[in-house]
């Protein structure tokens, strides 16, 4: 038996995603339970394995779709501020780049967070995210360019700073970004140049 599209007509996939992203929301991802998903979704657990496979085909679906809307809305944000800047000094950079957790972004951190962890033992979830992150490593060089080309005269962008910062920080990340991540050895020269000071 080939297995359904998951654009079919009749709507069934949106709501299965619909109904488990409420019960992810709502009772976390441990807590979400594929007989209440079809219930919410008026289908059969049949149906939604025959649709996505499992139920961690299911959950990937879902927490790449809620790690994704994350980061539409930052990467968003981020440009906007950007584009609103005729000329960027280095201060403005900083200011535009979201820093650790805070009061408005605690959920959304806590929620990502919990997305990654779920990747470690979700071999779905963890190839679609990686997928994602190619993507988003194309953006963050656009984003470099537009910042670049608005960067006050005198100031450069250290690139690989840039991406260390973005990606290499966390390393979930960077073990999804696969031949892309940061390596020890950029690491390393980066704390080397960056952590220390003549005295």
């Amino acid at each position: 038996m080939t297995k359904p599209s998951p654009d079919s007509p009749d709507g069934t996939p949106a709501r299965v995603v619909a109904a488990a992203r409420e019960e992810i929301i709502h009772r976390g991802i441990l807590g979400m339970r594929v007989a209440k998903v079809a219930a919410r979704a008026e289908c059969s657990i049949t149906t939604i394995y025959l649709y996505f496979g499992s139920r961690d085909g299911l959950l990937a679906e879902v927490l790449l779709r809620l790690h994704n809307e994350m980061l539409d809305d930052q990467f968003a944000l981020i440009r906007r501020q950007v584009l609103d800047c005729k000329k960027l000094k280095p201060d403005n950079i900083i200011e535009i780049i979201e820093k650790p957790i805070t009061g408005s972004s605690n959920g959304r951190h806590a929620m990502r967070n919990q997305v990654l962890a779920a990747a470690a033992s979700n071999p779905v979830l963890m190839a679609k995210l990686s997928e994602s992150l190619d993507t988003r490593r194309v953006e963050v060089d656009q984003l470099m360019d537009e910042i670049e080309s608005r960067l006050q005269t005198g100031f450069r962008l250290d690139r690989q700073a840039m991406r260390l910062y973005v990606f290499g920080m966390d390393w979930q990340y960077n073990t999804l970004l696969g031949d892309s991540a940061v390596t020890q050895a950029q690491l390393r020269n980066f704390m080397k140049q960056n952590l220390f000071v003549a005295a």
